[in-house]
């Protein structure tokens, strides 16, 4: 058998083989190093404290028989116990009972001793912020009345204050709410 003839042989018995045996063999690798790429997760939470022992906060106003001129005083405590800082809202919502008390109704909102909001309870719109080196707010409220319409006598407004985190612009998924229920009864005369 000639010599060029025995390599056709050979390779051509090669060829048959891995055909039949369906052996290959390929190393092919890639890497991708992309250093800073890493996902962090935070909480943001809040909670109504009061302020004088940092107990939890449901019930803010709770007044029975108030007179016209007649105004009460509560603080809250807005605690941050997540690790995200967030900007919040305060607004008034669901009044049961006589909508005119509620509607004559007048609130101040101070937070750290200047005036944020003087106006009628039914057009609070409070905003706040509690930044992330930030650990809590502290609002102090004032809730009073200041008509003398004796119709407005034997009266009851109640009411909910709902403190919620408002979102950023890029529409953070990050949210919580409080809400501080309130009831308010005006005395029978005046």
């Amino acid at each position: 058998m000639p010599r060029g003839n025995f390599f056709k042989l050979m390779f051509f018995v090669f060829a048959v083989m891995v055909a039949v045996t369906k052996l290959t063999d390929a190393d092919l690798t890639d890497q991708e190093n992309v250093p800073e790429n890493g996902f962090f997760a935070t909480t943001l939470d809040f909670v109504n404290q009061n302020t004088a022992n940092n107990t939890p906060k449901s019930l803010l106003f709770s007044i029975s028989g108030l007179v016209p001129g007649g105004f009460q005083v509560e603080t809250v405590r807005i605690f941050r116990k997540g690790q995200l800082g967030f900007a919040y809202q305060v607004t008034p919502e669901n009044f049961a009972g006589d909508m005119i008390l509620c509607q004559a109704l007048e609130i101040m909102v101070l937070n750290n001793w200047q005036t944020q909001f003087e106006g009628k309870l039914t057009d609070l719109s409070y905003q706040g912020e509690i930044a992330n080196d930030q650990v809590k707010d502290d609002l102090v409220l004032v809730l009073k009345l200041t008509d003398a319409n004796q119709a407005l006598a034997a009266k009851s407004c109640v009411f909910d204050l709902k403190i919620q985190t408002v979102n950023d612009e890029e529409g953070s998924s990050f949210s919580d709410e409080e809400v501080l229920t309130n009831q308010v009864n005006t005395a029978v005369n005046w």
